[in-house]
């Protein structure tokens, strides 16, 4: 009974929501120009560290697969959990969060991050003709 007692205690674990992964301060507008590249970073801390970041746009999940109308151009960094576009296009500005997970759970979510996606890169290619006078 002494040692059923002691191995039910030492596989107790205690988590508190400070051991919880928490995402640090970000800015609350972020700008991309669209048709180029940009990512949204979700900066957090956490020990243990983050296993993996959920990001939601308009209050809907946002992954690889179930991103409406992408096409693969955005893609949640495994690395560092940060949302990749590639590229940017009207249709990616909104409303958005990330929300950290470790081993010991989920974190609080980001504070709302408003995502404009504004302006155009347009390449220019200018043709110059020189005259020559004999």
């Amino acid at each position: 009974m002494k040692s059923l007692l002691l191995l039910l205690l030492m596989t107790c674990v205690v988590c508190v929501d400070s051991d919880l992964p928490h995402v640090l301060a970000q800015s609350g507008h972020i700008y991309l120009t669209r048709s180029l590249p940009g990512r949204l970073d979700c900066p957090t801390d956490a020990n243990p560290s983050v296993t993996h970041v959920v990001w939601t746009k308009d209050d809907r999940t946002v992954d690889d697969t179930s991103a409406a109308g992408t096409d693969g151009r955005v893609r949640v960094s495994s690395k560092h959990g940060s949302l990749v576009f590639r590229p940017a296009t009207a249709a990616d500005s909104g409303l958005y969060t990330c929300t950290p997970y470790s081993r010991l759970g989920k974190g609080q979510p980001s504070a709302p991050i408003h995502l404009h996606v504004k302006g155009r890169h347009t390449a220019y290619i200018q043709s110059s003709v020189c005259f020559l006078e004999p």
